[in-house]
């Protein structure tokens, strides 16, 4: 969806005074547009998240994105990211207006969103892991087959995986 038909949606529905719609900004002022916000929207194509997400997810931000659940499901053991998922423009303004209309479930998911990233990626389950990684690189030893084999990035691409890059290829030209 382009930046002129989201705001043509925005206009046509008579919400435009909920929206900023903002330029790309540098770090420093992305994190003050992360807390001044109600809502984050991360990426509509791709269904994966970066660091922008996991960020707005640090200031308890509610999501609205396309999610590869299935992925992200296994790789966190059922505790994928609280996102709103939505891959298409109706399921978008359906998830914008519920976060817009509805306080409490807005309330719910900045909640549900900073809860999450603690629990994934704070300070008491990274650290462990980073150190123990420093340390095993410091030392200079291959990490260990059983962890090398929990890493869902060396399974072979399933017949559906590469349909669905094929795909992305399509559309994307």
């Amino acid at each position: 969806m382009t930046r002129d038909t989201l705001r043509s949606m925005i206009e046509s529905n008579g919400i435009q005074d909920q929206f900023l719609l903002l330029n790309p900004v540098g770090k420093k002022k992305l994190i003050d547009y992360y807390r001044s916000c109600d809502i984050f929207m991360d990426q509509f194509f791709m269904g994966y998240y970066g660091a922008t997400a996991l960020e707005a997810a640090s200031v308890g931000k509610p999501i609205i994105m396309k999610l590869r659940e299935d992925q992200y499901n296994s790789l966190y053991k059922g505790d994928a990211i609280p996102a709103m998922n939505a891959d298409s423009p109706a399921q978008i303004y359906r998830h914008i207006c519920a976060l817009v209309d509805h306080a409490d479930l807005r309330l719910g998911k900045e909640k549900e969103m900073r809860e999450w990233l603690v629990r994934n990626h704070g300070e008491e389950k990274t650290m462990p892991l980073m150190l123990a990684l420093f340390g095993l690189v410091a030392s200079g030893r291959a990490l260990p087959e059983e962890i090398s084999r929990l890493n869902p990035l060396m399974d072979d691409q399933s017949e559906e995986e590469m349909e669905y890059h094929r795909n992305c290829l399509v559309e994307a030209r």
